[in-house]
């Protein structure tokens, strides 16, 4: 984040679909949480409609959930709708993948919080650079997503739409129970 509060985005190539555009992004990320050098510039692909007052909303990862291919079937039915998408890629996933762990299983507890508190981050400054854009902002995500999506929407000082989706009330079952 910058002294103002807002992310700068770094653009890639843009491609068109359907009632828009997709294109690449980056930022650094804005988590004061420490992570290794790889996880520490967030990627996300941007749905964005033709019509420029559309609402947007930050679609985040389920647990497992690397890349954007899973989200993009969501994007794209949202796009049909004329919402828009960003979908973030988490750290510690995907090409944010820190040196030495294979596939997304996290290789400590330490490494959870910072995926968690990250994501958190990262979506509460994604919700800023949505509003400042003058349109609606919303996040969603799925599981682990979900989760990190309602906790996104409390965080920040202005009205989001937020749909945790499959969120369950606790965490604690999945990493004491199964």
């Amino acid at each position: 984040l910058t002294a103002g509060g807002e992310i700068v985005m770094r653009y890639g190539s843009e491609r068109s679909v359907r009632g828009g555009s997709v294109r690449l992004g980056s930022f650094s990320s804005p988590a004061p949480t420490p992570m290794p050098v790889e996880c520490r510039t967030a990627r996300v692909q941007i749905w964005t409609p033709e019509d420029p007052s559309s609402p947007m909303c930050i679609l985040l990862a389920a647990t497992g959930d690397e890349g954007f291919l899973w989200r993009e079937r969501l994007a794209r039915r949202l796009m049909a709708k004329g919402i828009g998408s960003v979908i973030l890629e988490n750290p510690f996933y995907g090409s944010r993948r820190p040196r030495g762990q294979i596939g997304p299983v996290l290789r400590t507890v330490l490494d959870q919080f910072a995926m968690s508190t990250a994501m958190v981050d990262e979506a509460r400054a994604l919700l800023g650079w949505i509003r400042d854009s003058g349109r609606v902002a919303g996040v969603s995500g799925f599981s682990m997503g979900g989760f990190m999506a309602a906790f996104a929407a409390a965080l920040v000082e202005f009205p989001v739409v937020c749909v945790p989706r499959a969120a369950g009330t606790q965490a604690s079952p999945v990493l004491t129970e199964w």
